[in-house]
């Protein structure tokens, strides 16, 4: 594997990592709806992961189309693990299940389309 690819995987836990520490912080410590505590969480990751991406996995500088593409790509992305979650609860398996395919199919979704897309030249 190239670096690029080992960066974005550290960025996605980070950024995976500080969406799970916002939520919990809004959610059980000021008591904040989930929904609303994931939604906040969700646009700060999103935000410091275009950053790090940006800067450190792709190695370019930050453009408006750059900026409009990434978050076509992760809207995208959170569109599909919607989808992926009610697909696999309409049949009946377990909430882990539908993590197992999101981890397994968003991470290489994602990047591709950030390598050919948003951050092609």
């Amino acid at each position: 594997m190239n670096r690029r690819i080992y960066r974005f995987i550290i960025n996605g836990i980070i950024a995976t990592t500080v969406h799970a520490l916002i939520v919990y912080i809004l959610n059980q410590r000021y008591g904040l709806e989930a929904g609303i505590a994931n939604v906040l969480a969700f646009l700060t990751a999103t935000g410091i992961s275009y950053i790090s991406n940006t800067t450190w996995t792709f190695e370019t500088v930050h453009t408006r189309q750059m900026l409009f593409r990434y978050v076509v790509v992760t809207s995208a992305g959170c569109f599909v693990t919607g989808g992926l979650a009610t697909i696999c609860a309409a049949l009946g398996f377990a909430w882990w299940v539908a993590i197992v395919f999101v981890v397994m199919t968003i991470p290489a979704l994602t990047w591709t389309a950030h390598k050919r897309w948003t951050y092609a030249s």
